[in-house]
């Protein structure tokens, strides 16, 4: 399906692209109301990208530490916060550093999810946060052509049972608030992927 070609709906692949922009603009300030940034909170976003919310958080919320990762080396730029380190392995960040940490739809393209929920908590304080969104897949929207990654592994299929279950065996107590997302558009179900926005804070003392 080309960016203008029509599928048998009558939508292009720049219509379907349109309406999950707006989902991720729907979504992401929902992740802000319940990050609830502080003036005095240090925050890590696991797999930031370009550093869209990083920029967000410091020039809205005036958040001094708000800083990032992401394994693709064009978006790393450390004078913006953007280290260039994969997500199972944040090496060089310390230890209970900060107050937050963010994982946004990273977690369903990674090998090792263990691994990255070990990293978050352990440069989380004690009683620290964190904030995970992920798509909930499911066999057939991993097949679909805006999802496809071609030769990279396929998204995770979590359901919020799995995610809660896989967080509490790395340390981490799950805040009973779980905000599900349904997209609700006028497209056709194969492109409304609902999504999960889960909190969890790191266990103190553990």
């Amino acid at each position: 399906m080309s960016y203008h070609q029509t599928n048998e709906y009558g939508h292009s692949r720049r219509d379907v692209l349109k309406v999950q922009e707006r989902w991720r603009i729907s979504e992401r300030k929902q992740l802000l109301q319940r990050l609830d940034p502080q003036s005095d909170d240090r925050i890590f976003d696991i797999g930031c990208s370009s550093g869209h919310l990083l920029n967000i958080l410091q020039r809205k919320y005036n958040i001094h530490v708000a800083v990032g990762c992401d394994n693709d080396l064009e978006v790393a730029d450390p004078k913006k916060g953007i280290f260039h380190l994969a997500a199972e392995n944040l090496e060089g960040i310390p230890d209970d550093r900060f107050t937050k940490v963010v994982v946004s739809h990273a977690l369903e393209h990674v090998e090792d999810i263990d691994a990255v929920l070990q990293e978050a908590r352990r440069i989380l304080v004690d009683g620290g946060e964190l904030h995970i969104a992920v798509f909930l897949h499911n066999n057939e929207t991993i097949q679909h052509p805006t999802v496809r990654t071609g030769s990279l592994k396929p998204p995770t299929q979590f359901t919020v049972d799995s995610l809660v279950t896989q967080l509490e065996q790395n340390g981490f107590v799950v805040d009973s608030d779980i905000h599900a997302l349904d997209k609700q558009t006028t497209l056709p179900a194969e492109f409304q992927i609902p999504s999960v926005l889960i909190k969890a804070y790191k266990v103190t003392g553990e």
